[in-house]
């Protein structure tokens, strides 16, 4: 006996789920895509191509494993077993994706301006345009948006403290 509203929540949820999935889906396969396509691309860092392939795959799995049912908290509020091991592994793939990014950065950003040009009779090891802007605009804009989120963070925080400064009533609350 389900009201016509809970029957087709689980419809609702791998809509909003696939609207996701598509979206990250994209730039995650050309991630990978551009990695496996240059795999042997880059002798000047080739940990390049696989830094795209990691970073393309393990943020396709973090996003798979967010649609799964036991991502979500039972409404009734109690607790889901599988909702605590969720949480652990996600977790740990947000560190593991963290510290990925932070090598693709030292990869990336330690061999700025690589030489492009494959046939050179000069002895650098070279790396492929397409691929060493790809990987180095992706970590930027990146590097750009964690800054903004950083930012508007230490931002609300300053406010909320300037707030509470200025107006100390409002720590207090009438019962």
């Amino acid at each position: 006996a389900y009201s016509r509203g809970e029957q087709f929540q689980p419809l609702l949820a791998a809509q909003d789920c696939f609207a996701h999935l598509q979206l990250d889906f994209q730039l995650n396969s050309l991630s990978s895509s551009a990695g496996a396509i240059y795999l042997h691309e880059c002798p000047r860092q080739h940990y390049i191509p696989i830094y795209l392939i990691g970073l393309g795959l393990s943020s396709l799995l973090f996003v798979l494993l967010s649609c799964f049912p036991c991502a979500k908290e039972p409404e009734e509020g109690t607790s889901n077993p599988l909702s605590t091991i969720y949480k652990a592994w996600n977790l740990l793939s947000m560190f593991f994706v963290f510290c990925w990014f932070i090598a693709g950065d030292v990869w990336i950003y330690s061999i700025y301006q690589p030489n492009y040009d494959k046939n050179t009779t000069n002895v650098d090891p070279y790396c492929n345009k397409t691929l060493y802007l790809f990987a180095f605009w992706i970590n930027t804009l990146v590097n750009i948006s964690f800054g903004f989120v950083f930012l508007g963070g230490f931002l609300f925080l300053l406010g909320f403290c300037l707030y509470k400064g200025v107006n100390p009533a409002a720590d207090i609350t009438d019962v």
